[in-house]
Formats: structure tokens, sequence, C-alpha cells
């Protein structure tokens, strides 16, 4: 399962590791530098708390079927996996921007999203976190990164 949601964070506060790396990739692929936060931030800290806390109950409930929990980050999703920048950037205003985004995802074969997912950024977000969980669960199987 993905998580848009940082599920760690630096002790002792600022960028993990994995955040400055991404971030730098980011930025080569024309995304803005505050596209990638520190979990500890103040406009983060409550996200990082609410996804560690998923996370562990998710992991808790596992039973007899297991699961597994990677952090997404969906923009990067689409950017690193060679949809435009600029439809990132815009996919929260702009409703064709989101409905092209949604035709990548079915390129990437993401078949079976409702043609209303691209009303929403949401549902967008969350098929683009589904979809790298997917690829980082059978990275051979399925082209993951």
């Amino acid at each position: 399962m993905g998580l848009d949601a940082p599920l760690s964070y630096e002790p002792g506060g600022g960028m993990r590791d994995g955040d400055s790396e991404l971030q730098k990739k980011l930025i080569a692929k024309g995304m803005a530098p505050g596209s990638v936060m520190a979990p500890t931030m103040t406009r983060m800290c409550y996200l990082t708390l609410r996804g560690m806390t998923v996370a562990r109950m998710l992991t808790a409930l596992e039973g007899q079927h297991p699961v597994s929990v990677v952090e997404v980050h969906p923009g990067a999703v689409f950017v690193l996996g060679g949809a435009p920048a600029h439809l990132v950037k815009q996919m929260k205003g702009d409703p064709h921007a989101r409905y092209t985004l949604h035709q990548w995802l079915q390129d990437q074969k993401v078949h079976s999203l409702s043609s209303e997912t691209y009303l929403n950024e949401h549902l967008l977000a969350a098929a683009a976190c589904a979809l790298a969980a997917w690829r980082w669960k059978a990275p051979v199987e399925h082209g993951g990164q």
C-alpha cells in the first residue's frame, strides 16, 4: 500500500537523505524545490504523524493478509515516470491537466480508473500512489523503480 505521507523523520529535524535526493531529481525535471519538504516542517509535521500512525495501524492488522506500506510522493510518480512537470504543477487547479494525467495513468496500465477520477486531484494522487506501490512491491514483474 502506498501512502502519500512521510513515514519517518530525521531526528533533530530537517530533510532526510532521501528527501534531498528526491528534491534534486524533481528540480532537474522541472518541479519547484518546495515540492519536497522536510517531514518536520510546520506544514508537514501533522501529515508525518498521521502517516506514521496509519502505517503502524495497517501493519498491525496483518493477520492472514500481510500488508506492506511504502511512502509515496504522487508528484514524483508522475514526473519521474515521464509525465510532463507542468501538468503535475497544474494538477490542483486545472481539469485539463488532471485529465491528461489520468490518461497517462491509463498508459501505465492503470486501467480500472473511473472516468471521473480526474475530476478530483486527491483521487488522481491516490491512483499514482497505488501505481508506485504496485511497482515497488513487484519491481521486476511490473517495471518498478
